[in-house]
């Protein structure tokens, strides 16, 4: 290992595995509420519906209920505003244009479990031995953070965003800060050993200036990782072409870009953090069902957990499709035709991680 700082990177598309399917084409997928607090008896079923010889090992490896509480876990009527039903921070309004409600909530802590499955049960890629400052950058509910403190006892573990609704730390070695950690200046009194970025494609205007901050503040030897999928379909037959799918991450591009955000960047960040002095890159491509078309049982299992993200997206982005100047009627004709596509097993789609 050199004495520059390090990076890890997973994204990108890889090759999309090929088959067909024998399974019914209009199963049911799970709200992710649902399945975070589904005992694994009841999740085996509903996969078991799928798969007329489901696998033994696939259905027991599914995770258990979260601890966190659904909902509010730290709610400031100060930095939060109401807009057609849905709360979103106000600590820095068009800063972030998601959610930040109970509902949200849930869905960044379902998404945290499709993470643990594409990467294998761990938090991290890079390899990190014994870190003693960690920093993640755009925490959400705080899940990850607190599960690295608890893996690394004595690690310091910070966790910063835009929204205080993390929940209460299981252990004295992690906190978190309000902070946006692209405008503002980094006031940390120690160098960190590894940086955890993940999800962060409609966050920042321009992740260059997140990655030099990062490289500055950061010890030698040090890792910064970014776990993160690329805003596009993919399919092993073509048939994703001109799909509601396509045309709804497109508008979701578009809908960002209008906001200053350019979420085409991502494919960037290898280039971007060479940029910023970083060396040593490793770049792990992942293929990511978006339903679980697929034979092989890892990949199985990946595509029941993103199909199940995905349509829990859809509700948030619509936002998005605003800004992408859709009328509320297309919106909701769009978003019904994704969710439709979604439920279709027979289509053998995949997105890039």
């Amino acid at each position: 290992m050199s004495q520059d700082p390090h990076y890890q990177q997973t994204h990108d598309a890889g090759g999309g595995p090929a088959g067909p399917s024998s399974q019914n084409p209009a199963a049911p997928l799970l709200l992710p509420s649902q399945i975070i607090e589904a005992r694994q008896s009841a999740l085996g079923s509903s996969i078991a519906n799928w798969n007329p010889e489901p696998d033994a090992q696939f259905i027991s490896r599914a995770p258990g209920p979260r601890e966190r509480e659904r909902g509010w876990t730290n709610y400031d009527w100060f930095i939060s505003y109401d807009e057609d039903g849905r709360t979103y921070q106000a600590y820095m309004p068009g800063e972030y244009n998601l959610p930040n409600d109970g509902e949200e909530q849930d869905r960044q802590d379902f998404q945290h479990a499709l993470y643990e499955i594409i990467l294998d049960g761990r938090l991290a890629l890079a390899p990190i031995e014994s870190p003693h400052y960690a920093l993640e950058i755009g925490t959400g509910t705080g899940i990850w953070a607190i599960d690295f403190a608890e893996q690394h006892p004595t690690c310091h573990v910070v966790g910063t965003d835009l929204s205080l609704i993390q929940a209460a730390p299981r252990t004295s070695n992690c906190q978190f800060f309000l902070e946006n950690s692209e405008t503002q200046d980094w006031l940390f009194p120690f160098r960190l050993d590894y940086v955890h970025l993940r999800s962060m494609g409609p966050c920042f205007t321009d992740i260059r200036t997140v990655f030099h901050k990062a490289y500055n503040h950061m010890s030698a030897g040090g890792w910064i990782e970014v776990q993160d999928g690329i805003w596009e379909i993919f399919s092993t037959d073509g048939s994703h072409r001109g799909s509601a799918m396509e045309r709804w991450l497109d508008l979701i591009k578009v809908g960002a870009l209008s906001q200053g955000r350019d979420m085409s960047k991502v494919r960037r960040a290898k280039e971007y953090l060479l940029e910023a002095g970083f060396t040593n890159i490793c770049d792990i491509q992942i293929p990511a069902p978006t339903s679980p078309w697929a034979k092989d049982k890892r990949l199985k299992r990946i595509g029941y957990y993103n199909g199940t993200a995905m349509l829990s997206a859809l509700a948030p982005y619509r936002k998005m499709l605003g800004f992408a100047g859709l009328e509320p009627s297309e919106i909701e004709d769009l978003v019904s035709n994704v969710s439709k596509e979604l439920h279709d097993i027979r289509k053998h789609w995949y997105m890039g991680w």
